[in-house]
């Protein structure tokens, strides 16, 4: 049997509770949230804040070890002063100057007392700081501009490869540090790239390696993309060319060989004989009289293809010496 709107307002708390009474109750629990309140928040907390520190350092230097840019601090006082705390904003961080000297200190004396001076509050107590006594040497900083590149662990699905190499946005990175730290460095590298299996076309982004605290990058993260492509084979015919230093008749045969190319599917209408030189290279050959053989080596192609077999590998040449004239012979 359907519901009544009167059998669902009898189901609700209160519902047959007079309009006043209601109002009364209403104001005992907001009174009772009150003074709960009050009496939470009159009492101690400790609390562990998030610290952390900037330093301005002068127009090209900067630190030979790596400062400390962020501790925690313990604070203990009442609810009110934390609730008044993070009510009007105040900075968990940290600013100091450092002056262009040889070498830059700082306690954690110092470190506290800032602490304390910026948290503005008396009854604010700082219990404990993990910051600890630092100094480092203040060193000449440099940028370096280095490429990127990939570690990488690729298999492909059959008759598929990359159409070309990995393609690298961006493919350098600017690193900053220690001109001696950065005197070393040839190359930055990404995370590793593993795939298996690999039919299509793949598009991701890599974090580059973490630096050491003593370096910066100017990017964190690189986009790879792999252009994945089906491969096919195409035959070509391409005519065979002979190299020799000798005057005497050189007979070979056969005169062109079939290339057979593994490239793309794109790419199948692009090749043509005159893309490819294919020499006989008789000049690191002994000619003698008579029939020999000699292998062929492909000297011209285009970048594209994939992979090739010549076939034949070699051919046969026979070479025939002139004969000497009479005027030669007197």
């Amino acid at each position: 049997m359907p519901t009544t709107p009167e059998k669902n307002k009898r189901k609700l708390p209160f519902a047959e509770t007079p309009v006043e009474d209601r109002k009364i109750l209403a104001a005992c629990l907001a009174i009772a949230f009150v003074f709960w309140l009050l009496v939470k928040l009159s009492k101690e907390y400790t609390v562990t804040q998030a610290w952390t520190i900037t330093y301005e350092l002068p127009d090209g230097k900067t630190f030979a070890l790596a400062p400390p840019r962020a501790f925690s601090a313990t604070v203990q006082s009442e609810g009110w002063n934390f609730l008044q705390s993070a009510v009007t904003g105040k900075s968990q961080q940290l600013r100091f100057r450092v002056s262009d000297d040889a070498s830059y200190a700082i306690s954690t004396y110092r470190v506290r007392t800032d602490v304390e001076r910026q948290l503005g509050d008396r009854d604010l107590k700082v219990l404990n700081i993990t910051f600890s006594d630092f100094s480092s040497a203040l060193v000449l900083q440099e940028r370096k501009r280095l490429p990127v590149y990939v570690p990488h662990a690729l298999t492909f699905a059959p008759e598929h490869d990359l159409k070309s190499g990995i393609q690298i946005q961006p493919d350098s990175v600017w690193v900053s540090g220690p001109t001696n730290l950065l005197a070393g460095l040839t190359a930055w590298s990404t995370d590793s790239l593993v795939q298996n299996d690999l039919s299509q076309s793949l598009n991701v982004t890599l974090n580059l390696r973490q630096p050491s605290p003593e370096l910066r990058l100017n990017t964190s993260t690189v986009t790879v993309d792999l252009v994945v492509e089906r491969y096919t084979e195409k035959s070509i015919f391409v005519p065979i060319e002979v190299v020799s230093t000798t005057e005497d008749s050189i007979v070979f045969f056969p005169d062109k060989a079939t290339l057979k190319c593994v490239l793309s599917l794109s790419d199948f209408n692009r090749p043509t004989a005159a893309d490819f030189r294919l020499i006989a290279d008789l000049t690191q050959q002994p000619i003698e009289n008579g029939k020999t053989t000699v292998a062929l080596e492909l000297v011209q192609e285009p970048g594209y293809l994939h992979s090739y077999s010549i076939h034949p590998r070699a051919v046969e040449f026979f070479v025939y010496q002139q004969l000497a004239t009479p005027s030669e012979n007197q």
